[in-house]
């Protein structure tokens, strides 16, 4: 089963310590995870050791600088008060999107204004 979850990425070698470091900073925002993963590789390994899983200083670097928001930021804003009430992970790690979707799939619903519609006898 060669193949099966596992992902490649093919891309040009990057020599500007700069362009490593926000690529490192996009893909970790954009799921703790991927740090795991790319710590594995020689090229992000002094990038994990510096910042590690958290990228969480100064504005998002996924966001689109016209001012759109990135799919993380929005979800964020959708659940901004179920975020709030979410436990950080283990030691204070930020928390993987499978985490934060499983944490808000459980979080307490709230409370249905629902009025049941009054039957009509519409027998002659």
């Amino acid at each position: 089963d060669c193949g099966r979850q596992c992902t490649a990425a093919v891309v040009e070698p990057l020599k500007d310590p700069t362009d490593i470091q926000i690529a490192y900073k996009r893909a970790v925002q954009a799921d703790a995870r991927n740090a795991d993963i790319l710590r594995q590789l020689e090229t992000f390994a002094l990038e994990y050791d510096k910042f590690g899983r958290e990228i969480r200083i100064g504005a998002c670097v996924n966001c689109n600088a016209g001012g759109e928001q990135c799919a993380m930021c929005q979800m964020r804003l959708a659940f901004k008060t179920e975020f709030e009430e979410i436990p950080l992970g283990t030691a204070g790690r930020c928390l993987t999107l499978d985490e934060m979707a499983k944490m808000l799939l459980t979080a307490p619903k709230p409370k249905l204004n629902y009025t049941p519609k009054q039957k009509v006898d519409n027998s002659f």
